[in-house]
């Protein structure tokens, strides 16, 4: 019984070909046949695959004209008869054990293929290294030693390698699927895969490098000639199968933009005579794609980038004006780079010479500049001390006068000496003075630790009001000592500030602190947002409102449910025209089994916008019980998940209160899931004291971790 049909397509690949066919003969699974298919081979390859075959029955040869890997695989596949399929690139190799492993694994879990790991071998320095696309991190930590299947990866489809190397599929199963591969045309492994995984129903994860993929100029993927055109056409077989499967709708946005990237990474792999006629087809095909599907509507699905990409084709009229426009904006993009980077150098260099000022008017510099002067002195010429000493043409003479200054400077230190035994009789009289007021000072601290304690005693009661745990007195001291520095440095920090004039803040009480104001100014101050949500009217707004009355290219919408608080506060509000404060009335709604609340209309009411920051501190974390208790809700201030993806701007900061609460953190845990779910890449960073912070932001924003 043979159980796995190995097959091997062979072109022209003499050079690498026997160590491919010794690691299938070697294998400790011996129950196998090889099928090789010669593509056509001008070099020595078919020879090489007779002289094994003399030596090795298992190995069938098929000689056919050159018609390309797809034609080559199904003809091994029409020519098989093991229960299992394994497909190798004949400039490749496998571990002598893969085989028989992969089999057994594949055989007891009734698989309908077992999915492993590639490690890449650089065929000139011959040294391995792995890269994320063939280890699959993202699939190995959800599926771990479990069988799935498609719809348990979700947006994850699409961190599987489709090499079919890296699986063994069993046969019934692909002839089942009627799954083949795209012929005359390279790239085809993508399109066999698709339809092979959907048709899965049981698939598993080896976390293993069975297999050596050589990397190196003559390979497939390194052969950028027209055919790489090919793209254009696999990738409208990609279309059509995720259409077959009802699946198109669900993953648009990443295939139309998946294949707009890989058309122009394709284009600026080809030689510079083959671009004017692979611009031509991209366009010709992304004009189909238009009428197909719209143009408007295309771009509601691309990111900034593959946009970009997207309409620079149609503004070109040939691939000199395409590659000008993308050199423009890969420039203009650089440019706000470098500013930024500037921007940041001069503060830096600010800082520099400051502390550099600070040093050079230091009293420890000027008390050791005689020692400085004498260690340069005893230093220079490369001289020893010995060779100064008995150099007395120079060194002599030069200390001779060096000790008449010194006497001279010695009586002067002696009459300044005196003078300050003078200053010494003033400085006691100011001591006495600080003396009094470090005693003044000692009695306001010790009125603030009580504050603190009569504080902790509201806090606790609180806590226990809204059945939380409350944190212990030790933890309580370090949050507030925390919350006290972050005080010192926001007022510090907005002190010169060129748009925060009114700094007249309340910011020690439960609704609000001085982390979240300092984190959210330095995001308005470095970041420079262009359209800021904010859920929930309160000191932060006074933060958000003068920003947006200084920076008039920027808009401002909050939104707050309750109508007296709005009319109350608002009163201390600066708002000009580019400031919309927005009263919604409150809704209660299920998720999960759990009552939580949010703003009514609230999706109507924001339709079309983009955000590029959104801040999260409203509406309230608890309902009133019918016992008039106050009950935190496990899931608060959800109406941020009504804008994910379609409010979001292409770059973008989210920035959360109260994130030491359950509710907040289990609506923070659904926002990323929601951010995965439509494939979009974030970062996160916390801050704390008295309360703590959740910020997620895109990857142009990564700085702000760093605030």
């Amino acid at each position: 019984m043979v159980k796995v049909s190995v097959i091997v397509p062979v072109y022209n690949v003499e050079k690498y070909l026997k160590e491919c066919l010794d690691s299938i003969i070697n294998q400790t699974l011996k129950d196998i046949e090889i099928i090789c298919i010669d593509d056509g081979s001008t070099d020595n390859s078919l020879s090489i695959l007779e002289s094994y075959a003399e030596k090795d029955d298992r190995i069938k040869i098929i000689s056919q004209e050159n018609q390309g890997q797809g034609v080559a695989r199904n003809t091994g596949l029409d020519n098989a008869v093991g229960n299992y399929i394994y497909f190798i690139d004949s400039d490749d190799f496998l571990e002598l054990n893969a085989l028989e492993e992969l089999y057994n694994i594949a055989y007891e879990k009734s698989l309908d293929f077992v999915l492993f790991q590639l490690i890449n071998l650089d065929d000139e320095t011959n040294e391995y290294y792995t890269i994320t696309d063939y280890d699959m991190p993202d699939i190995a930590n959800l599926v771990k030693d479990n069988v799935f299947n498609y719809e348990d990866l979700d947006h994850l489809i699409f961190k599987m390698a489709v090499s079919p190397v890296n699986k063994l599929y069993n046969r019934d199963f692909i002839n089942n699927a009627g799954a083949r591969f795209p012929e005359r045309l390279i790239f085809e492994d993508n399109v066999f895969f698709w339809e092979v995984l959907f048709n899965a129903k049981r698939i598993y994860f080896v976390q293993k490098h069975y297999y050596k993929r050589r990397r190196h100029s003559s390979s497939v993927t390194g052969l950028a000639n027209i055919k790489f055109v090919d793209t254009l056409k696999i990738h409208n077989l990609i279309f059509d199968i995720f259409k077959k499967y009802n699946l198109f709708n669900k993953f648009k946005k990443k295939l139309f933009n998946k294949k707009i990237r890989l058309a122009n990474y394709r284009f600026s792999q080809v030689n510079n005579k083959i671009k004017p006629i692979f611009f031509d087809e991209v366009k010709k095909d992304f004009e189909e794609m238009v009428e197909e599907y719209g143009y408007d509507n295309i771009l509601t699905y691309l990111d900034r980038n593959t946009k970009s990409i997207f309409q620079n084709v149609f503004n070109s009229k040939n691939s000199e004006e395409y590659l000008l426009l993308m050199k423009k904006d890969k420039l203009e993009k650089n440019i706000k780079k470098m500013s930024f980077k500037n921007k940041k150098l001069k503060k830096e260099i600010k800082s520099i010479k400051k502390q550099n000022s600070l040093m050079l008017n230091s009293r420890s510099w000027k008390i050791t500049k005689p020692l400085r002067i004498f260690t340069k002195f005893i230093s220079g010429d490369n001289m020893s001390f010995k060779e100064i000493l008995l150099n007395k043409s120079n060194s002599y003479n030069y200390l001779k006068s060096e000790y008449k200054r010194l006497s001279k400077k010695n009586k002067d230190l002696i009459n300044k000496n005196n003078e300050l035994s003078s200053s010494n009789k003033e400085l006691k009289k100011q001591n006495n003075k600080l003396e009094k007021i470090n005693d003044k000072l000692i009695n306001q601290y010790n009125s603030l630790d009580k504050k603190i304690d009569d504080f902790y005693l509201y806090y606790k009661e609180s806590t226990e009001k809204f059945n939380h745990n409350f944190v212990e007195r030790d933890n309580f001291n370090k949050s507030i000592y925390k919350e006290l520095q972050y005080a010192f440095v926001f007022e510090d920090t907005i002190k010169e500030s060129e748009w925060l004039n009114k700094k007249d803040f309340s910011l020690i009480n439960s609704a609000a602190n001085y982390s979240f104001a300092y984190s959210l100014y330095r995001i308005l101050n470095d970041v420079k947002p262009e359209n800021i949500l904010e859920l929930g009217l309160g000191q932060t707004t006074k933060l958000t409102t003068q920003y947006v009355n200084h920076f008039t290219d920027s808009k401002l919408t909050v939104v707050e449910g309750d109508k007296e608080w709005i009319d109350n506060f608002s009163e201390n509000l600066v708002i000009n025209e580019n400031t919309q404060i927005l009263n919604l009335d409150l809704e209660n709604f299920t998720y999960c089994d759990d009552e939580t609340i949010r703003f009514k209309g609230f999706s109507e009411l924001i339709a079309n916008q983009k955000f590029d920051l959104i801040i999260v501190d409203g509406p309230q974390g608890f309902i009133i019980d019918s016992e008039n208790n106050f009950v935190e809700l496990n899931y608060s201030r959800t109406n941020i998940w009504q804008l994910i993806p379609q409010n979001l701007a292409d770059e973008f900061i989210i920035i959360f209160d109260d994130f030491n609460r359950t509710g907040e953190k289990n609506t923070v845990k659904h926002v990323k899931e929601l951010l995965n779910k439509n494939n979009i890449n974030f970062y996160e960073y916390n801050s704390w004291a008295f309360k703590t912070q959740h910020a997620i932001f895109t990857e142009n924003y990564k700085y702000i971790g760093w605030i």
